[in-house]
């Protein structure tokens, strides 16, 4: 049988925007996106009850100051975006490297006055090829999600040389920001990744592909 589509209460994507990740909160009520062009986006997050939406963005600057965020390319990463359980607390990554290979975890509290991701958000953990990386060897990422009881980030790392790659799910904590378990290395085919398609609260249970 077929199913009616309703339309969100959200603004519709502007020209030359692209819609680069979607997250919808545990209760869904509200729906958080990233849009934007292909070097920059703005945060929105609307209410899909009463159609109210709010908006972060921040300084795509060169060396961008009083923040710890020094770079030439800095920019939401695509894809990555998932809620805790309180309606307040949404994972992000920020990345400042266009390889990917060096940027932050933050966990923006939608409930803070206010515009700026960077000053409503705090660093989860921070990934740096330049020194001892959370991540690995090549710390580059491919999927990042917050449990809803909002302790653990659950993540897709890459490891080992771009030629030939390794993968690994692992778990850190959102307190420490340090690795806490290996869940699993599957073989890589190709340049397919694992993917985290749900959690538990705890984050002992998963879906994935």
């Amino acid at each position: 049988s077929r199913s009616r589509l309703r339309a969100l209460p959200a603004s519709y994507v502007p020209a030359g925007s692209l819609l680069k990740s979607m997250a919808l909160s545990p209760d869904g009520t509200l729906l958080a996106a990233s849009i934007g062009p292909p070097t920059r986006s703005t945060l929105y997050v609307y209410n899909l009850v009463t159609g109210m939406q709010r908006a972060w963005s921040w300084s795509g600057c060169i060396r961008c100051p009083g923040t710890q965020l020094e770079g030439e390319y800095v920019n939401l990463y695509p894809g990555v975006l998932s809620w805790a359980a309180d309606r307040k607390t949404l994972a992000l990554v920020f990345q400042y490297s266009q390889q990917g290979s060096e940027g932050q975890v933050r966990l923006l509290n939608i409930t803070l006055p206010g515009t700026s991701i960077l000053k409503n958000s705090k660093v989860a953990a921070s990934f740096s090829s330049s020194e001892e990386p959370v991540w690995g060897s090549d710390p580059y990422f491919h999927e990042v999600m917050i449990t809803p009881d909002g302790r653990t980030l659950l993540a897709v790392r890459q490891v080992g040389p771009e030629k030939d790659p390794a993968q690994q799910l692992i778990t850190f904590s959102t307190a420490t920001g340090k690795i806490t378990a290996g869940l699993d290395e599957p073989r890589m085919i190709g340049t397919n990744y694992e993917q985290i398609f749900w959690t538990s609260s705890s984050g002992r249970v998963l879906l994935i592909g």
